[in-house]
Parts: structure tokens; sequence; C-alpha cells
């Protein structure tokens, strides 16, 4: 079914580093520079983000076929684009 493949295996994994630090520092960002409080928005990333993982490799657990495989990602690849959306649309960026 899958097959295999050690450099596919290494620029996926260098790709999904330098994709998820970005998206690190752009939270870090977002909630050291947006905010009144300086504390609470890192103290409720620092609750959702687990709680969120948590949530995602549990479902994931159910997964027992490619079918299930490609709905499962696409409705996380749409719900990431349409809470993109939502940010860009409704958050008042801070100058």
């Amino acid at each position: 079914m899958n097959q295999y493949s050690l450099p596919h295996a290494m620029a996926f994994t260098f790709i999904w580093g330098v994709q998820d630090s970005g998206v690190e520092v752009f939270t870090r960002i977002i909630c050291g520079f947006q905010f009144e409080s300086k504390t609470l928005p890192f103290s409720v990333k620092t609750l959702v983000m687990p709680l969120t993982e948590f949530v995602l490799v549990f479902s994931q657990s159910f997964i027992k076929s490619q079918t299930a495989f490609t709905i499962y990602f696409v409705f996380v690849g749409v719900f990431g684009v349409l809470a993109w959306l939502v940010f860009l649309v409704s958050f008042d960026l801070v100058n």
C-alpha cells in the first residue's frame, strides 16, 4: 500500500520542522505583542495546545483504512484553513 522512501521521509520531516517552527514563532509573537496581559495569552496557549494534540492523536487512533485517513486529513486541512481565515478576518492586529 504505502512504500517507505528515506529521502522522501527526510524531506517531509525537514519541511514539517520548518513549518512547525514558523507557526510556533508566529503564535508567540501574537501572544506577546497583541494582548494587554503579558501572561494570560501564554497560559491559554500552554493549556490549549496539549489538549488539541491529545484530541487529534486520540482521533487518529480510530483511523483504520485509507479512506478514513483521507477523510480525516481533508477535514483537518479544511479546519486549518478556516481557522486561519477566521483569524485574518476577525483579529484586529495592533500596530
